[in-house]
């Protein structure tokens, strides 16, 4: 079974499991649910081959965790660092429930672009806002503060811009690193 982190965040103590690993329980509890944005997750393997790239795309699981994440910390105001293709990010998106905004920072421009496609196909462009362009470019003109932040494998090396990230996370905010 994954290994279960304690980390005491904001007064009150929440377990962070490690998202590389694969969660089995997760798996088949989503395995047989329909999934909307099927078709995001589908084009990855296909983009990366055509790209050429190292496209990191979350399981259906994992966006379907993070999205979870969304919920139960009530976040409607969500950075991501990394976005891809979109696929997670629509996931929470969807959690929003009637409020909520996600912007979403992808430093690939080829990524971006076929984020902001995906975004615009299922009308959540009122919603999600895409940047094109590397995080530590982006980061530093943002203002928040954000409920949740959401840093992805492939975003770039986020040390330089800690201090940034810090500022605009909301008190009692969280931060979920994907490795």
């Amino acid at each position: 079974s994954p290994r279960r982190l304690p980390v005491a965040s904001g007064g009150r103590l929440t377990y962070h499991r490690d998202m590389a690993e694969p969660d089995e329980t997760a798996e088949r509890l989503t395995a047989h649910r329909p999934d909307r944005y099927a078709e995001v997750l589908e084009s990855a393997a296909p983009h990366r081959a055509a790209h050429g790239c190292a496209l990191v795309t979350p399981t259906a699981a994992q966006a379907r965790e993070l999205a979870v994440v969304v919920r139960a910390t009530r976040a409607t105001y969500v950075l991501e660092l990394g976005a891809g293709l979109g696929y997670a990010a629509l996931h929470m998106v969807s959690a929003f429930g009637y409020t909520g905004r996600l912007d979403a920072v992808e430093g690939d421009p080829v990524h971006a672009t076929i984020m902001e496609e995906h975004v615009r196909r299922v009308a959540l462009e009122e919603r999600i806002r895409v940047q094109g362009a590397a995080a530590i470019d982006v980061v530093s003109a943002l203002s928040g503060p954000y409920d949740l932040l959401v840093i992805h494998p492939g975003s770039g090396d986020v040390t330089a811009i800690y201090e940034d990230l810090l500022r605009l996370l909301r008190t009692n905010g969280s931060l979920v690193a994907l490795a």
